[in-house]
């Protein structure tokens, strides 16, 4: 089954779209499960069962929820997002979405797992603003670079990345390991910096590469004789 849904008054340039295997329509309020999909333009909404209040413009998904749509970048071009979790809870209105459970944030530039994920979205709905919090890991895509730490923000308009923890790990994929306080992702220089405190110093480790030369040694093994 599928249609089209507008909001209570009307005035939609762009309507909302419906589809399901069963869909129950009370009133104001949409039923939809097995492979429910709420979309409006490139905005998708999917999950296991979905719920809409035209009343309150509110959207809740339980289930295999996943979304997609785009940054609302400010001098630069809009970046596809795609947001899995567990379950959803999206205030049209206010532009605010809420997820939580295993939740998976990807776009071009990395993946950031987390708990719970709020949103923040400008009027057109695209992406301004980010708060994870729950066991934050986010690994860039071209150098493997990992960060992990109990909280993180993403801002849109200036292009960064901020994570906190007790500690904060950023580790390279060749092992090496920086810990601190506060990790700062500047994604437009790719540039990372780890800042520490009193309570938690920044501590390096180094993890050197293998069959590196023990200093002394002939290139070939052998010791090296005394004159």
């Amino acid at each position: 089954m599928n249609g089209t849904l507008a909001r209570q008054g009307g005035g939609d340039a762009d309507p909302t779209r419906f589809a399901a295997r069963r869909a129950v329509l009370d009133g104001g309020r949409v039923e939809l499960e097995e492979d429910a999909r709420l979309w409006q333009s490139d905005r998708l909404i999917r999950a296991d069962r979905l719920e809409y209040d035209r009343a309150t413009d509110v959207v809740r998904g339980r289930g295999g929820v996943l979304t997609t749509g785009a940054t609302a970048a400010e001098g630069g071009a809009a970046e596809v997002v795609r947001i899995r979790a567990t379950s959803l809870e999206y205030d049209r209105g206010v532009g605010l979405a809420e997820y939580e459970g295993d939740v998976k944030l990807e776009d071009g530039r990395a993946v950031a797992e987390c708990q719970r994920l709020s949103v923040t979205m400008g009027p057109r709905g695209g992406i301004l603003y980010a708060t994870l919090s729950g066991g934050v890991r986010i690994r860039e895509r071209t150098t493997e670079r990992m960060m992990s730490g109990q909280s993180a923000r993403i801002i849109v308009s200036s292009n960064v990345v901020q994570v906190w923890g007790n500690p904060v790990v950023l580790q390279e994929a060749g092992g090496n390991q920086v810990s601190g306080e506060l990790i700062t992702w500047e994604r437009s220089t790719n540039s990372v910096l780890v800042q520490g405190s009193e309570d938690t110093p920044a501590e390096t480790i180094f993890q050197p590469a293998s069959g590196t030369p023990t200093p002394g040694a002939r290139p070939d093994g052998e010791q090296r004789r005394r004159p």
